[in-house]
């Protein structure tokens, strides 16, 4: 006989409900929480925890994930539990883990550690009836598929934590990281980027870059990524003018980088560095992260009056309400009249008293019905309550009908319809009733007569003595045996010995039914539970699957192999068709209906199922009204959906064919599919995402460093690597302690000390730093940015290096370039060979030389003559006439671009001008004057070079090339100039000769006038009077020939300022003024003028026009003044380069300038008269007779003698300013 305890059909339903809460939640936390509360729900159990292992040198600690309560310490069954967790060795820890599952306990509590596979441990608390051992060992599938769940959430969620943290890197990067596909669209960008296009992270990924323009010069965006996505060469775009969003022009760097990433088309990594004056700034980083715990208990808080302030749904739903029609009210209204009496004279004393209470109360639903709870009651402070509750009236139910069935069971075993036998000692039968006597087949009499041992089909009557004799009086055996019918059939049977005492003699009264159909239920149930074993060992399998289609057929696998259906298919849903795609199809279905096809909307119950997410089962099809194919062969069909991924299709050729157990399996495993798809979906997400960021990482034009919060690598990218020129992987330097490996870097600095300490600096203050130049041990120069920023779980610190050297040396040449350009006392021919030295040096090259093309020349025979050139190459150093054709300069001068070559060895063997002068290396450019070439710029080598010309050094032979074509232009120009001045000199002379001869003959006739006026005067004797009129005639006449006269003079003084000019020599202004006052002394002091002076400068000119100029100012001055106390001050104004004169005024940039300003307090004029001020004979309408216009016209001449500028700023009653400009000696 057996003593082992099957389970029962109640018991399996249970494990199934278990199986199917395992692995629900998106977080470790949710998965533990919602697994335990379905142990703890569907076992009867109070308590429970869900421990995870940790190892870590040796020692072995267990940490709870998550425990209902949230923290249940109070119990001392679980502390007794969680003591055995205390296992800090971690040889003790295994033979632990080597006894479980183990439990203990009284007969009020009992504990449950069970073991998790590679995760933890699981401890439950049960205060009834113990766990039987068929349950525990039924229990033990489901242990293992929660510990893949928790081990699977806890990878997911550090992989996740990953990619948040590259994510927080990419954010923090200070340069703009873009990726464009082949339509121009952003599939990824972080906060520099769309800081730059004005909008939003979330706004610019999606949009396109016709959707974002920016101005990117002359340069086709789209054009440009298609050249790089279809090439795959990356390329680097510098020096391009972009607007930003705010309207700022930013020059930038840009590198154009192919992106791999799997299952997606090539598409174009896009990095923009800022190479402007960066202004400091720090991605301000925010991570929330929230913990969504569901509770399966109802939880409520009250105020002091008993008023509902806080309720979820599952307090409510008890009731069935709704929390907010709850909230506000008070608890009486959810309880009746005698249980609040009850609770308000017994609950509230202990509760009052002791701050808690936990028991039993009956409540009421919305619709009357009692509501049973579980209920725990926790005071506050402030007089108001925490109150939890779990609803136990199912429980109730079950417990009254187990009494009532308890009570059937005792009046059954009184009043027995069972078998009973009467039998003494030795086994002879004594009694039986009727049943027995029709179960085995004999008479009444004959069993009377019979011994038990002729029906008894396993024991011998000396065993079955033995067993009786082992009883006590009132003692009963419960055993299984079998026994043989009259017929010779046997049964199992179920026994009941009770051993008792009839007036002396020893009876043995034994009660036993017919097990046949339990015994072949409990077969079928032992079948289905290796099926629900082997079914979670297939989930294992499905969790281990990395796409789709693996975990399609290894669910296909569980179906045939496990469940036992030859008959399926699994379709999963594809947007692009819209329909449920057959993914796994059985071999048995392409016997039965061939190659299935796709499923879309309304096609019949697949896509109801798929669509409602119940799983729907059709047990006759050819009589199934929804079914779109009756005539089809299969006659029954399970339908199970698998959530948003698609369906399980089962079928047979039998109808009603599958059973409940079926459909509980088939979900259970749909279920399973579910998460795993899940999985997969997440994971290659997550994958697809990590590898772009870190993509991204590996192309960006710097090495960058990532740190934790605990100060060690997190990720380095390849060019970090490369830059240190570090013999390890990347790999290998992840978690590796950042000082230890700043400690074994230092001895690549130029000075080791000062980086150690500078790091130290810069993470005690975590200021973020751009641009911080470093020098290398081997003479390279980097720049470093350093930028903080903050993980969920701490501070941690990014690092960019960038290598610079080759633009801090092309800065140096730059700088040496503009010194050597910029040099007054350096003639043209010294300038270009120093020019071609700095050339010949960034380029590397051994010779240089600067030639000029004569486009009119037949290039067979010349064409090509050098001007200049430096080197060790003899051959560049003929002057003489050269065949064009014969040089590479006949490519050069044919492009407007730079022609290069670094081994012609290999290119241009056969080139004519390879065999003329057998050069292996060359790079020129051709020079152009006023949009014609002139010439070209070249820098040369015998020998092939390596590397290719780098982008820097192409654009420094331009620049070479842009100056020496300005330089060419300007040198035509001032030629152009310096023949125009003397075309000029010429005009002047010649018009100087008119003028002198035009006022010679002028004064000659006025001169007669005079003297015959004269005569007239004379011809009267004194006394004789004229009349009035004549007298007038007579003045008018005399005073009209002196203003002329004077006009005249004005006039010849004007024409001869260039004839009668010097040579400019140094003069120093005060001398001159002095002079002029000299002059005007008379003058001044009759209207007691002042006039000022004030430091003035030494000029460059003819001393003589510059007494002229200053006293003809001075004069104006003192003409057109009407104040009491006329002042002139004459002082040194601003320079040149800090003043705006007016548009006519020009002064040559190349010389060095005075400012000198004249003013006085006088009448002043209007503004639209004073542009006429420097006119010929121009008196701006005064009326007054003294003077000619020729003043200020004069000054102009003398200025202009000095190629200088002369202008005025003057308003009526303010007086005038003239502002002279003279060179400097």
């Amino acid at each position: 006989m057996s003593g082992s305890s099957p389970t029962s059909p109640e018991q399996l339903q249970v494990l199934y409900e278990i199986a199917l809460s395992i692995g629900r939640g998106e977080t470790l936390s949710e998965v533990a929480q919602t697994a335990l509360s379905s142990y703890l729900r569907r076992l009867n159990c109070s308590t429970g925890g869900v421990f995870e292992r940790y190892e870590e040198d040796g020692d072995v600690s267990y940490r709870l994930i998550e425990g209902i309560p949230a923290t249940p310490t109070y119990n001392d069954t679980f502390e007794a539990a969680t003591r055995h967790l205390d296992n800090d060795d971690a040889t003790d820890a295994a033979s632990f883990r080597e006894e479980l599952p183990l439990s203990a306990g009284d007969g009020a509590a009992h504990y449950y550690i069970f073991d998790l596979p590679g995760f933890g441990v699981l401890v439950i608390v049960k205060n009834s009836e113990p766990l039987t051992p068929g349950t525990i060992a039924a229990l033990e599938p489901l242990n293992q598929k929660l510990a893949d769940a928790c081990c699977n959430r806890r990878v997911e969620q550090e992989a996740a934590q990953t990619r948040e943290t590259l994510r927080a890197v990419l954010d923090t990067i200070p340069q703009e990281v873009v990726v464009r596909d082949r339509d121009g669209r952003y599939t990824l960008a972080n906060e520099s980027a769309a800081a730059a296009h004005g909008v939003r992270v979330e706004e610019l990924e999606g949009s396109t870059d016709e959707e974002q323009a920016q101005s990117s010069g002359d340069r086709d965006v789209r054009a440009t990524d298609m050249k790089i996505i279809e090439s795959g060469e990356p390329q680097r775009i510098e020096d391009e003018e972009l607007i930003d969003a705010d309207g700022r022009t930013r020059t930038v760097t840009t590198d154009i980088v192919p992106l791999e990433l799997p299952e997606t088309e090539r598409q174009a990594l896009v990095v923009t560095t800022d190479t402007t004056d960066r202004t400091e700034r720090q991605a301000a980083l925010e991570r929330q992260a929230t913990a969504m715990e569901a509770s399966m208990d109802g939880i409520s808080i009250l105020n002091a009056d008993g008023e509902y302030t806080y309720m979820n749904e599952a307090h409510a739903d008890i009731f069935g309400y709704d929390s907010t029609e709850l909230l506000g009210g008070t608890w009486r209204q959810l309880y009746p009249d005698d249980e609040i009496e009850r609770i308000e004279q017994e609950v509230f004393p202990v509760l009052e008293r002791e701050g808690e209470w936990r028991g039993e109360t009956v409540g009421k639903a919305r619709d009357g019905t009692a509501v049973h709870q579980e209920i725990t009651l926790s005071a506050l402070e402030d007089g108001g309550l925490v109150c939890t509750n779990r609803d136990i009236t199912e429980q109730k139910r079950r417990e009254q009908a187990l009494e009532s069935q308890r009570s059937r069971l005792r009046v059954l075993f009184d009043q027995s319809p069972d078998n009973i036998i009467v039998h003494d000692d030795e086994g002879a039968v004594l009694d039986v009733n009727e049943r027995q006597v029709s179960t085995l087949g004999y008479d009444r009499e004959t069993l009377l007569g019979m011994n038990v041992e002729e029906f008894e089909v396993r024991l011998e009557i000396d065993e079955l003595e033995s067993l009786w004799e082992e009883l006590s009086v009132g003692e009963t055996l419960e055993t299984r045996g079998r026994h043989r019918r009259a017929d010779g059939s046997e049964y199992p049977i179920e026994v009941w010995v009770s051993k008792t005492e009839i007036e002396g003699e020893t009876r043995l009264i034994a009660l036993d039914r017919d097990i046949s159909e339990r015994v072949e239920r409990e077969q079928r149930l032992q079948t289905r539970r290796r099926q629900l074993t082997r079914l979670h060992e297939a989930t294992r399998e499905l969790m281990t699957a990395a796409t789709r289609p693996e975990v399609a057929d290894s669910a296909s696998e569980t179906v045939r192999e496990v469940l036992g259906h030859p008959l399926h298919r699994i379709q999963f849903y594809d947007s692009t068709q819209d329909a449920l795609v057959p993914v796994s199809v059985s071999d048995r279905v392409q016997d039965v209906i061939g190659e299935p096809p796709a499923i879309g909307p309304g096609d019949g119950v697949a896509w109801t199922a798929y669509e409602s997410g119940e799983a729907d089962l059709r047990a006759d099809i050819p009589n199934d009204d929804d079914v779109m194919n009756p005539k089809t062969a299969v006659r029954s069909e399970l339908y199970v959906p698998l959530g948003d991924h698609g369906v399980i299709i089962v079928g047979s050729t039998e109808p009603d064919e599958f059973t409940e157990a079926d459909v509980a399996s088939t979900k259970i495993l749909a279920a399973n599919v579910e998460a795993a798809l899940d999985r997969v979906e997440r994971e290659t997400r997550l994958k697809r995402t990590n590898t772009v960021f870190q993509t991204v990482l590996d192309n960006l034009p710097a090495g960058v460093l990532v740190e934790d919060p605990d100060r060690d690598i997190l990720t380095v990218n390849q060019r970090l690597l490369d830059l240190f020129e570090m013999d390890v992987s990347r790999e290998a330097l992840a978690g590796v302690d950042c000082q230890a490996a700043a400690d074994d870097l230092k001895h690549r600095f130029d000075a080791p000390e000062q980086f150690l300490t500078r790091l130290d600096s810069l993470i005690e203050t975590r200021e973020p730093v751009t641009k911080e130049p470093l020098e290398l041990a081997d003479g390279r120069t980097l720049e470093r940015d350093y930028v903080p920023y903050t993980l969920p779980d701490g501070e941690a610190n990014l690092w960019m290096y960038r290598d610079i050297t080759s633009q801090s040396r092309r800065e140096t040449a730059v700088r040496n370039l503009l010194s050597i350009t910029s040099r007054q006392d350096v003639g043209f021919e010294q300038k270009i060979r120093e020019v071609l030295e700095i050339g010949r040096r960034r380029t590397g090259m051994e010779a240089a030389f600067f030639s000029t093309i004569d486009s009119s020349a037949d290039p067979d025979t010349g064409g090509f003559q050098i001007s200049a050139s430096i080197g060790s190459d003899p051959q560049f150093d003929t002057r003489e006439q050269q065949p064009l054709s014969k040089t590479y300069c006949r490519k050069t001068v044919q492009t407007v671009d730079s022609v290069s070559v670094t081994n012609a060895d290999e290119t241009w063997r056969d080139d004519p001008a390879y065999e003329e002068f057998g050069l292996s290396c060359y790079i020129g450019r051709r020079v152009e004057v006023d949009g014609e070439v002139y010439g070209t710029l070249c820098f040369t080598h015998r020998e092939p070079r390596d590397e290719p010309f780098t982008q820097e050094e192409l654009q420094f032979v331009k620049l070479l090339t842009q100056w020496l074509s300005f330089e060419l232009e300007r040198r035509d120009r001032e030629a152009d100039l310096r023949e125009t001045r003397k075309q000029l000199r010429r005009s002047n002379e010649e018009l100087e000769q008119f003028a002198y001869a035009a006022s010679h003959d002028l004064k000659e006739p006025l001169r007669s006038v005079s003297n015959y006026l004269t005569l007239l005067d004379d011809l009267y004797d004194e006394g004789q009077t004229f009349d009035a009129q004549a007298e007038t005639l007579i003045e008018d006449a005399v005073g009209a020939t002196g203003r002329m006269q004077s006009m005249i003079n004005a006039l010849l003084q004007y024409s001869r300022v260039d004839s009668r000019g010097g040579a400019l020599e140094p003069t120093p202004i005060d001398a001159v003024v002095e002079k002029a006052e000299l002059n005007l002394t008379v003058r001044i002091d009759d209207i007691g003028a002042t006039v000022t002076t004030e430091g003035l400068p030494t000029v460059s000119g003819d001393e003589r026009l510059l007494i002229q100029l200053f006293q003809n100012l001075i004069d104006n001055g003192l003409k057109y003044n009407e104040s009491a106390n006329p002042r002139i001050s004459i002082v040194p104004d601003k320079p040149v380069a800090n003043i705006d004169p007016p548009e006519p005024v020009a002064l040559d940039g190349s010389v060095s300038w005075h400012h000198i300003r004249v003013e006085d307090n006088g009448i002043g004029m209007d503004a639209g008269v004073a542009d006429r001020a420097f006119d010929v004979f121009e008196r701006l309408g005064r009326t007054d007779e003294n003077g000619t216009g020729m003043g200020l016209t004069l000054c102009q001449r003398i200025v202009e003698y000095h190629n200088g500028a002369i202008w005025l700023e003057s308003a009526p009653g303010d007086g005038t300013v003239v502002h002279l400009c003279l060179p400097d000696v």
